[in-house]
Protein backbone atom coordinates (compact mmCIF):
# COMPACT_ATOMS: atom_id res chain seq x y z
CA UNK A 1 0.00 0.00 0.00
CA UNK A 2 3.23 2.61 0.78
CA UNK A 3 4.54 1.60 -2.87
CA UNK A 4 1.08 2.75 -4.72
CA UNK A 5 0.88 5.92 -2.11
CA UNK A 6 4.64 6.74 -3.69
CA UNK A 7 3.68 6.07 -6.85
CA UNK A 8 0.61 8.29 -7.25
CA UNK A 9 2.59 11.26 -5.27
CA UNK A 10 5.63 10.86 -7.33
CA UNK A 11 3.39 11.69 -10.75
CA UNK A 12 0.96 13.89 -8.40
CA UNK A 13 -1.86 11.77 -9.07
CA UNK A 14 -4.68 11.85 -5.63
CA UNK A 15 -7.89 10.53 -4.92
CA UNK A 16 -11.04 12.17 -5.76
CA UNK A 17 -13.38 9.68 -2.93
CA UNK A 18 -11.60 9.94 0.28
CA UNK A 19 -14.85 8.18 2.45
CA UNK A 20 -16.19 4.31 2.34
CA UNK A 21 -18.21 3.52 -0.36
CA UNK A 22 -19.04 -0.03 0.89
CA UNK A 23 -20.85 0.12 4.66
CA UNK A 24 -21.97 -3.06 6.18
CA UNK A 25 -22.99 -3.66 9.83
CA UNK A 26 -19.73 -5.11 10.51
CA UNK A 27 -17.18 -2.95 8.05
CA UNK A 28 -16.84 0.45 6.10
CA UNK A 29 -14.21 0.38 3.17
CA UNK A 30 -13.56 2.55 0.68
CA UNK A 31 -14.03 0.30 -2.25
CA UNK A 32 -14.27 2.59 -5.50
CA UNK A 33 -11.57 5.52 -6.72
CA UNK A 34 -11.45 8.29 -8.97
CA UNK A 35 -7.65 9.73 -9.38
CA UNK A 36 -6.44 12.81 -11.39
CA UNK A 37 -3.65 14.31 -12.06
CA UNK A 38 -5.47 17.52 -12.47
CA UNK A 39 -4.51 20.51 -10.17
CA UNK A 40 -5.60 23.45 -12.25
CA UNK A 41 -8.92 23.38 -12.12
CA UNK A 42 -12.00 22.12 -8.93
CA UNK A 43 -13.15 18.49 -9.48
CA UNK A 44 -16.53 18.21 -7.61
CA UNK A 45 -16.54 14.58 -6.62
CA UNK A 46 -19.17 12.41 -4.30
CA UNK A 47 -20.56 9.46 -3.01
CA UNK A 48 -24.41 8.30 -4.04
CA UNK A 49 -25.85 7.57 -1.08
CA UNK A 50 -28.04 4.92 -2.82
CA UNK A 51 -28.40 1.15 -2.26
CA UNK A 52 -28.47 -0.14 -5.82
CA UNK A 53 -25.77 -2.61 -5.15
CA UNK A 54 -23.51 -3.22 -1.88
CA UNK A 55 -21.60 -0.47 -2.27
CA UNK A 56 -22.72 3.14 -3.26
CA UNK A 57 -21.93 4.63 -6.87
CA UNK A 58 -19.72 7.45 -7.04
CA UNK A 59 -19.05 10.11 -9.55
CA UNK A 60 -17.51 13.35 -10.41
CA UNK A 61 -18.01 16.77 -12.39
CA UNK A 62 -15.31 17.75 -14.37
CA UNK A 63 -16.07 21.43 -15.50
CA UNK A 64 -16.14 22.47 -19.62
CA UNK A 65 -16.16 25.50 -21.17
CA UNK A 66 -18.39 23.22 -24.28
CA UNK A 67 -21.73 24.60 -24.73
CA UNK A 68 -24.20 21.73 -24.39
CA UNK A 69 -28.03 22.24 -25.68
CA UNK A 70 -30.69 22.65 -23.04
CA UNK A 71 -33.15 20.39 -22.82
CA UNK A 72 -36.51 21.31 -23.87
CA UNK A 73 -39.04 22.45 -21.85
CA UNK A 74 -42.60 20.11 -21.58
CA UNK A 75 -46.05 21.68 -21.37
CA UNK A 76 -49.27 20.29 -20.52
CA UNK A 77 -52.75 21.79 -20.54
CA UNK A 78 -53.88 23.25 -17.19
CA UNK A 79 -57.49 21.59 -17.34
CA UNK A 80 -58.29 22.42 -13.58
CA UNK A 81 -60.84 25.55 -14.32
CA UNK A 82 -61.89 23.34 -17.91
CA UNK A 83 -65.63 23.58 -18.15
CA UNK A 84 -66.34 21.19 -21.29
CA UNK A 85 -69.97 22.97 -21.80
CA UNK A 86 -68.49 26.37 -21.75
CA UNK A 87 -65.62 25.35 -24.34
CA UNK A 88 -67.95 23.49 -26.76
CA UNK A 89 -70.35 26.46 -27.12
CA UNK A 90 -67.72 28.97 -27.69
CA UNK A 91 -66.12 26.92 -30.10
CA UNK A 92 -69.45 26.30 -31.93
CA UNK A 93 -69.90 30.05 -32.05
CA UNK A 94 -66.32 30.53 -33.20
CA UNK A 95 -66.77 28.00 -36.24
CA UNK A 96 -70.13 30.33 -37.34
CA UNK A 97 -67.81 32.39 -38.48
CA UNK A 98 -65.95 29.96 -40.33
CA UNK A 99 -65.94 30.66 -44.30
CA UNK A 100 -65.22 27.27 -46.12
CA UNK A 101 -62.80 27.76 -48.89
CA UNK A 102 -60.33 25.35 -50.50
CA UNK A 103 -59.79 21.95 -48.09
CA UNK A 104 -55.81 23.39 -47.07
CA UNK A 105 -57.19 26.82 -46.19
CA UNK A 106 -60.31 25.59 -44.23
CA UNK A 107 -58.69 23.21 -42.30
CA UNK A 108 -56.13 26.02 -41.17
CA UNK A 109 -58.40 28.12 -39.93
CA UNK A 110 -60.54 25.49 -38.27
CA UNK A 111 -57.11 24.15 -36.64
CA UNK A 112 -56.10 28.06 -35.64
CA UNK A 113 -59.86 28.71 -34.21
CA UNK A 114 -59.59 25.18 -32.12
CA UNK A 115 -55.99 25.80 -30.85
CA UNK A 116 -57.44 29.56 -29.87
CA UNK A 117 -59.97 28.31 -28.30
CA UNK A 118 -58.78 25.79 -26.52
CA UNK A 119 -55.90 28.40 -25.15
CA UNK A 120 -58.61 30.33 -23.39
CA UNK A 121 -60.21 27.07 -21.43
CA UNK A 122 -57.07 25.34 -20.83
CA UNK A 123 -53.98 27.08 -21.17
CA UNK A 124 -50.17 25.41 -21.70
CA UNK A 125 -48.39 25.62 -19.02
CA UNK A 126 -44.86 24.43 -18.28
CA UNK A 127 -44.49 21.41 -16.46
CA UNK A 128 -42.34 21.61 -13.07
CA UNK A 129 -38.84 19.42 -13.17
CA UNK A 130 -40.76 16.55 -11.13
CA UNK A 131 -43.61 16.64 -13.52
CA UNK A 132 -41.15 16.23 -16.23
CA UNK A 133 -39.16 13.28 -14.79
CA UNK A 134 -42.36 11.71 -14.02
CA UNK A 135 -43.33 12.13 -17.57
CA UNK A 136 -40.04 10.77 -18.88
CA UNK A 137 -40.66 7.46 -17.24
CA UNK A 138 -44.01 6.54 -17.74
CA UNK A 139 -43.57 2.77 -16.58
CA UNK A 140 -43.06 4.22 -12.90
CA UNK A 141 -46.29 4.75 -11.33
CA UNK A 142 -47.32 6.47 -8.04
CA UNK A 143 -47.97 3.03 -5.94
CA UNK A 144 -43.78 2.35 -6.91
CA UNK A 145 -42.98 6.44 -6.39
CA UNK A 146 -44.45 5.60 -2.89
CA UNK A 147 -42.50 2.52 -2.44
CA UNK A 148 -39.14 4.42 -3.51
CA UNK A 149 -39.44 7.21 -1.31
CA UNK A 150 -40.39 5.38 1.74
CA UNK A 151 -37.27 2.68 1.21
CA UNK A 152 -34.83 6.20 0.65
CA UNK A 153 -36.12 7.44 3.86
CA UNK A 154 -35.53 4.13 6.27
CA UNK A 155 -32.56 4.52 4.26
CA UNK A 156 -31.30 7.42 5.45
CA UNK A 157 -32.22 6.59 8.24
CA UNK A 158 -30.10 3.43 8.60
CA UNK A 159 -27.14 5.70 7.25
CA UNK A 160 -27.64 8.33 10.58
CA UNK A 161 -27.13 5.09 12.58
CA UNK A 162 -30.72 3.99 13.73
CA UNK A 163 -30.02 0.55 13.38
CA UNK A 164 -33.55 -0.23 14.53
CA UNK A 165 -34.95 0.49 10.81
CA UNK A 166 -32.97 -2.02 9.19
CA UNK A 167 -35.38 -5.00 9.00
CA UNK A 168 -37.81 -2.55 7.43
CA UNK A 169 -35.23 -1.27 4.60
CA UNK A 170 -34.36 -4.96 3.97
CA UNK A 171 -38.03 -5.52 3.49
CA UNK A 172 -38.74 -2.28 1.12
CA UNK A 173 -35.22 -2.90 -1.01
CA UNK A 174 -36.29 -6.72 -1.39
CA UNK A 175 -39.86 -5.69 -2.55
CA UNK A 176 -37.96 -3.24 -5.87
CA UNK A 177 -35.56 -5.39 -6.82
CA UNK A 178 -38.17 -8.54 -6.60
Amino acid sequence: MADFKNFTNCYGIHCLINKPTRITDHSSTLLDHIYTNESRITIHSEICIWDVSDHYPIFCIVPSTKSYRKCTKLYTRDTTLFETEAFLDELQRNMETLQIQDVNTTFSRFKLLFETTLNKHAPLKMMSRKQQRTHRKPWISKGILKSIKTKNKLFSKIQNLDKTNSNKWNKYKNTGTS
